[in-house]
Parts: structure tokens; C-alpha cells; sequence
């Protein structure tokens, strides 16, 4: 006669995607599967990475930085734009009267003459209004015109 084998799921952290006796797989690294007898594993949402296979959570990105759908290490957490510092580590705000309009480890850019940012973590500067100037870059308020001039 047949002998009549009990199958069962497979655990959290590991998948089987095919019929049979085949052994349930390990999920890699910027993966997850929460449950137990799901087919396949889950990326890790952006702004989060899971640097081991296998079973446990994604975990978030430092302040202030994100990744990538998927990430499997610590350093595909990078800054947003407004913000500087190292991949993987927690980012800083740009100071007033600069800018980042970028993402990643490039540093800030001091706002150009004419040009002013008075809140930190700027993804770029404002031009004076009408009737005001600024003469030097970086940080400052526009001041008004001289009378008779614009």
C-alpha cells in the first residue's frame, strides 16, 4: 500500500513555492514572511531593511533617511534631501540659509545671494521679494530697498 505523508507549513522566515517533499527555504536578507504556510516572502517596505535571512522584521531607517523596497543592509538607508550625514546613520537638517535638494551623503549648499532659507532641513532656497534684497549667501533675511529704488 501507500504511505500517507502529513504535510505542514512552513514556518515564519521560510517559503516553499512548489508542490512535494521539498524542504521549505530560508528567506534571504531584505525579506520577510510574518505567518506561517505563505507561498513566497515579502520585500521589506521602503524606508526599512532586514539585514539577516530567515525569520524576524524589517526595521526602520535611522531619522531622517530611507530606502529602498527591498534593502538588505543598514547603508541603503540614505538621507532624504534637506538632510546630511553618513549612509546608515541618523541624518542632520541643513542649517538656515542652506539647502540639499538631493538624497544621499552630499553636504549642503549655502543659499546663493539674493536668495534666503530661514527654517533648516531645505531642499532649496527663496528668492527675495520684490522690493528687498540680500547682498551675501548663506543665512539672512532680505532687507527692503532703499526709498526711491526697487
Amino acid at each position: 500500500g501507500s504511505v500517507e505523508v502529513a504535510c505542514t507549513a512552513c514556518d515564519a522566515g521560510t517559503f516553499k513555492n512548489t508542490t512535494g517533499t521539498a524542504a521549505c527555504s530560508v528567506c534571504p536578507a531584505g525579506t520577510f514572511k510574518a505567518s506561517t504556510g505563505a507561498r513566497g516572502c515579502s520585500a521589506c517596505p521602503a524606508g526599512t531593511f532586514k539585514a539577516s535571512p530567515g525569520a524576524g522584521t524589517c526595521t526602520a531607517c535611522p531619522a531622517w533617511t530611507s530606502s529602498g523596497e527591498g534593502s538588505d543592509v543598514l547603508t541603503d538607508c540614505i538621507c532624504l534631501a534637506g538632510y546630511t550625514g553618513p549612509d546608515g546613520a541618523e541624518c542632520t537638517a541643513c542649517d538656515a540659509g542652506t539647502f540639499k535638494n538631493t538624497t544621499g551623503t552630499a553636504a549642503c549648499s549655502v543659499c546663493p545671494a539674493g536668495t534666503f532659507k530661514a527654517s533648516t532641513g531645505a531642499r532649496g532656497c527663496s528668492a527675495c521679494p520684490a522690493g528687498t534684497f540680500k547682498a551675501s549667501p548663506g543665512a539672512g533675511t532680505c532687507t527692503a530697498c532703499p526709498a526711491w529704488t526697487s
